[in-house]
């Protein structure tokens, strides 16, 4: 018996292991057509592939109608539809393996773009009366499709930061394009009645 760590200790000797016995392919001569593929759905299972789900109609064709203070203003681009969140990222206590990630007061501004081409009764319009620096509440932002609401926006107030034209060229036949960008607290989704 050897002798580990100061103890006599039995170790019982290995058996002799049974040669494996080799095959050999063969390869079989089969004129059955392949079987079919399986369609899945990323994050789904199989059944998920015949769901009505997977044949969504999506949002396209759609018209939006803006409101300020419940006036229509027609626009025909609007940029930067969405909004996000500020986060800071720190280690605490004893375990630094994963950090921890936090909201923090928003820094920076969120802005949405406003895009309307000049059209002929444009001094009567209320978008001339709209200027740098003004304060807007109430806006909202309706989505349609076939006539029909399928969402709809809302900010509770902003304020106007820019409006620009673009350039004027007597020799260019380009539509002249309204630009109003507006700092606002916070684009959120209004639920369909």
């Amino acid at each position: 018996m050897p002798i580990i760590n100061g103890k006599k200790r039995y170790i019982p000797e290995a058996a002799p292991k049974p040669a494996a016995e080799k095959k050999r392919y063969v390869p079989v001569e089969d004129n059955t057509p392949p079987a079919p593929v399986k369609r899945y759905i990323k994050g789904g299972s199989q059944s998920d592939s015949n769901n009505k789900d997977s044949t969504k109609k999506y949002v396209k064709g759609y018209e939006f109608e803006v409101r300020i203070d419940l006036i229509k203003i027609s626009f025909h681009k609007i940029i930067n539809l969405g909004g996000e969140i500020e986060t800071e990222t720190f280690v605490e206590g004893g375990s630094n393996m994963t950090p921890v990630i936090r909201q923090k007061p928003r820094q920076r501004r969120e802005t949405i773009i406003f895009e309307k081409g000049l059209t002929e009764d444009a001094g009567t319009d209320f978008f001339t009366l709209l200027r740098q620096g003004m304060k807007i509440t109430n806006i909202l932002i309706f989505v349609r499709l076939n006539g029909k609401i399928v969402r709809i926006f809302s900010i509770d107030e902003g304020l106007i930061v820019s409006k620009k034209y673009t350039e004027l060229d007597a020799n260019s036949s380009t539509l002249l394009i309204e630009r109003l960008e507006l700092a606002h607290s916070g684009i959120s989704d209004v639920p369909l009645p």
